[in-house]
C-alpha cells in the first residue's frame, strides 16, 4: 500500500509536470495567436486540442530500474500539423532554458514528450537553429561595417579629387608666374641699376638679379642660361641699367654684350652706275664685301612684287646680274655693319616706291603698246641713260631705239657703244674696231635687239624717256624720223634719218672732239 501510494504520488507528480508544460504551451499559443482566426484555423486548433487530449490519455506509467516511475509517450504517433512562426519562436524560448554546452539527458526527469529519442533529435535541431539564429544576429553589424566601408571609399575618392585639384591649381599658378618672369609678359615699367663685379660668376649674377628684384626666380634664370649656351657666360663688369619689362634674353644681352657706337655713312649712287660700280662704292665706304653683294643680287629671294614678276618672265642665261637696272640710284645712309642683302633690299625698296607703285595704273598699258614687258623697258632705259647726257637727249635717243626696233631689218642692230662698254673690264673713251667685234650677247653691233639685261641702273628721267620717247629736232627745229645719233665728248648729240646723214655727223663729231682735245 505504501509503495502504491508512493507510486501514485510519483505518477501524480509526473502527470502534474506534464500537464503544467502542456498548459504553458497552450497559454503561449493563445497569447501569440491572431485576434481573429479563420474557420480553417479554428478547426486546426480544435484538432490540435483533441490531439493533445489524446496524448494525455495515452500517457503511461512505467517504472525504471530504480523503482521510480517515469512518464513515457505513447508509441502512437501524433498527427503532424503546420508549424507557425509563433511555435518556432516559442520553441526557441523553451530551448533557451537549456545550456548550449550541455547535452539533454534521459534521466533528467522531463516529460515523456521530451524523453522520446525522436523528440531528442528535434530538440537538438532546434538548438542548432537557435545557435544559427544568434550567429546571424551577431553578424548583422557587418552590414553596418560594409556601409561604413562604402562611405570610406567615397570619402577617399572625394579627398583624392580635391587633392588633385589643389595640386593642379598650385602648379598652374606656379607655371604662370615663372612664365611671366621669363618672358616679362605682365610687369611694371621700372628701371633698376645694378653693378656687376669683376669676374662675376653665374651664381653671383643670379643672386644679384634676385636681390634687386629684377627677376623673381634666380634658379630659373640659371637654368635659362644653361639652355642658351653650354659655355660659361662672360658678364661685363660695371653698371647696367635694367628694366623690369626686359625678358631673360634681353637681360642676358645687356649683361654680356659690349655695345659699340654704330658707324653710319652716306652714300650717293649716281644715275647710270652699274652693279659693279655700286658694289665698289659700297665696299669703299666700309659696307659689306663684294662676294656677298654678288650673291645677294643674284640669289637672295626678295619678296618685292617686281622681283617675283621677273622670276615669272625668266632671265636670259647671258644676263650678267639678275637685278641690274633695279638698284635705284639715290642718296642713302647706311650703317657700316649692315648685312649686304639688307643694303640691296633698301635699294630695291626705293625702286618699288619710285616706279613700281605706279606701274599697274600708269605704265603697264603703255608698255603693252610697244609689245614689250617692263623688264625690256628697264633695259631700254639703261641704254638711254648710258648714251644720253640730259633729259632732252634721253627722249630723242629713246625715240631712235624705238624707231629702229619698229623698223626692223638691219636696224635691229641697235649699235650702241654703251652696251660694249658694259662688257669691257675697263671703260674706254674710244672703242676700237676689235671691241666692236667682241662675241658677246651684250654687243649690239653683232646681236640684234635689246641686250639680255640692263647695262646700268637708270634714274626716273631715263625710265620716263623709255616710256614716252620724242622725235628729235634738226638744226632748223623740225622733227625728224631719226634712226641714227652720235655725240661728241662735250655731250652734244646729232641725229640723222639716213646712213649718209649719220656719216656726216660722225665726221663733224670727230673734228669737234679734236678741237676740244687741243683746247685742253
Amino acid at each position: 500500500m505504501q509503495n502504491n501510494g508512493q507510486e501514485s504520488n510519483k505518477s501524480n507528480g509526473s502527470r502534474d509536470a506534464s500537464e503544467e508544460i502542456l498548459e504553458i504551451l497552450e497559454n503561449y499559443r493563445k497569447a501569440h495567436s491572431q485576434p481573429e482566426r479563420s474557420e480553417e484555423q479554428t478547426d486546426d486548433g480544435q484538432k490540435t486540442a483533441e490531439a493533445d487530449e489524446n496524448s494525455r490519455a495515452d500517457i503511461k506509467k512505467q517504472p525504471d530500474n530504480n523503482g521510480d516511475t517515469i512518464i513515457l509517450e505513447s508509441p502512437r504517433k501524433k498527427k503532424p500539423h503546420a508549424a507557425s512562426a509563433e511555435n518556432a519562436e516559442f520553441t526557441n524560448t523553451i530551448l533557451s532554458h537549456f545550456s548550449d554546452e550541455e547535452p539533454i539527458r534521459a534521466d533528467v526527469g522531463y516529460s515523456a514528450h521530451f524523453s522520446d529519442a525522436a523528440d531528442k533529435e528535434v530538440l537538438m535541431k532546434a538548438q542548432k537553429n537557435s545557435r544559427e539564429t544568434r550567429l546571424q544576429k551577431e553578424k548583422k553589424p557587418k552590414k553596418v561595417l560594409a556601409t561604413l566601408g562604402k562611405s570610406s571609399i567615397l570619402f577617399k575618392a572625394l579627398f583624392y579629387i580635391l587633392f588633385i585639384l589643389i595640386i593642379s591649381v598650385y602648379l598652374s599658378y606656379y607655371v604662370i608666374t615663372i612664365g611671366n618672369d621669363v618672358f616679362a609678359l605682365v610687369k611694371d615699367d621700372q628701371e633698376t641699376r645694378i653693378i656687376v663685379p669683376e669676374n662675376a660668376t653665374v651664381d653671383d649674377v643670379c643672386a644679384l638679379l634676385g636681390e634687386k628684384k629684377v627677376i623673381s626666380y634666380p634658379w630659373v634664370f640659371k637654368l635659362y642660361l644653361k639652355y642658351r649656351s653650354d659655355k660659361e657666360f662672360s658678364f661685363i663688369p660695371g653698371e647696367h641699367t635694367l628694366n623690369s619689362k626686359m625678358n631673360y634674353t634681353q637681360i642676358i644681352q645687356e649683361l654680356t654684350t659690349l655695345y659699340t657706337p654704330r658707324k653710319q655713312v652716306r652714300v650717293v649712287i649716281p644715275e647710270g652706275y652699274t652693279v659693279d660700280q655700286i658694289i665698289d662704292l659700297l665696299v669703299e665706304n666700309g659696307i659689306g664685301s663684294r662676294d656677298k653683294y654678288v650673291d645677294a643680287i643674284n640669289n637672295y629671294p626678295y619678296k618685292h612684287e617686281f622681283v617675283q614678276e621677273l622670276n615669272k618672265i625668266g632671265y636670259s642665261p647671258y644676263r650678267k646680274y639678275r637685278l641690274e637696272g633695279y638698284l635705284f640710284p639715290d642718296t642713302y645712309d647706311f650703317y657700316t655693319d649692315t648685312e649686304e642683302y639688307l643694303v640691296i633690299n633698301k635699294l630695291l625698296n626705293n625702286f618699288d616706291v619710285k616706279f613700281w607703285q605706279d606701274y599697274k595704273t600708269q605704265y603697264e598699258e603703255v608698255i603693252k603698246q610697244y609689245k614689250m614687258n617692263f623688264d625690256q623697258i628697264i633695259i631700254l632705259a639703261s641704254m638711254v641713260q648710258a648714251e644720253g647726257n640730259n633729259p632732252i637727249d634721253f627722249e630723242y635717243i629713246s625715240y631712235v631705239f624705238h624707231n629702229r626696233l619698229k623698223t626692223g631689218g638691219e636696224f635691229l642692230y641697235l649699235q650702241s657703244d654703251a652696251t660694249i662698254q658694259y662688257i669691257l673690264t675697263e671703260r674706254r673713251e674710244d672703242l676700237t674696231k676689235a671691241d666692236l667685234e667682241i662675241d658677246n650677247q651684250y654687243n649690239t653691233y653683232k646681236y640684234q635687239g635689246l641686250p639680255p639685261g640692263a647695262i646700268c641702273n637708270p634714274g626716273l628721267d631715263a625710265i620716263a624717256a623709255a616710256l614716252f620717247p620724242t622725235k628729235p629736232l634738226n638744226e632748223r627745229g623740225q622733227e625728224i624720223n631719226a634712226l641714227f645719233f652720235v655725240s661728241n665728248k662735250a655731250g652734244k648729240t646729232y641725229y640723222a634719218t639716213t646712213k649718209a646723214g649719220h656719216d656726216a655727223n660722225k665726221q663733224r663729231v670727230a673734228e669737234e672732239n679734236k678741237a676740244l682735245s687741243n683746247a685742253n
